[in-house]
């Protein structure tokens, strides 16, 4: 049960959320502007789902890995600020969930799905990790706008 909980923690719930909302959103929307049948689209929907899932969980994740210290103090519920997850084993989640998007994006995707997938996890590997980009303000807030607007 520990594992279920520290994943809904590290996966944080609310984003998971939107991300199933606004996908299911724009499924809906394809299906009424779509002459061929709902079935057709379905499983199109699917993967779409756990691909953006998938990147949503990578990018979460980094900004909890490269922000241990700070969660420590503001939320140390967290599974790697509480230790309850070591570096190693957020670094083998979020390979894992980024690998599933991108894979998920290229095989199945049209070129504007793996577009927005690359760009996305890029956006907010660029912004989240250990890149400079935070310390230039334009630079920092742009990003940081432009990767809270993700496609998924």
């Amino acid at each position: 049960m520990n594992f279920i909980k520290n994943f809904i923690l590290y996966s944080r719930l609310h984003t998971i959320i939107g991300t199933t909302i606004s996908a299911s959103t724009l499924y809906i929307i394809t299906i009424a502007l779509s002459p061929e049948p709902v079935e057709y689209h379905l499983l199109g929907f699917i993967l779409t789902l756990i691909s953006c899932l998938g990147a949503n969980i990578y990018i979460v994740g980094l900004n909890q890995i490269t922000d241990i210290e700070i969660d420590k103090i503001n939320k140390p519920y967290l599974p790697l600020a509480s230790g309850a997850y070591t570096v190693k084993k957020a670094y083998i989640i979020n390979t894992i969930a980024l690998l599933i998007s991108i894979s998920i994006a290229f095989y199945f995707g049209k070129f504007f799905i793996n577009y927005g997938v690359i760009q996305s996890n890029t956006r907010h590997h660029l912004f989240v990790a250990s890149f400079p980009v935070k310390e230039i303000l334009f630079l920092g807030s742009l990003l940081y706008h432009s990767s809270t607007r993700n496609t998924c």
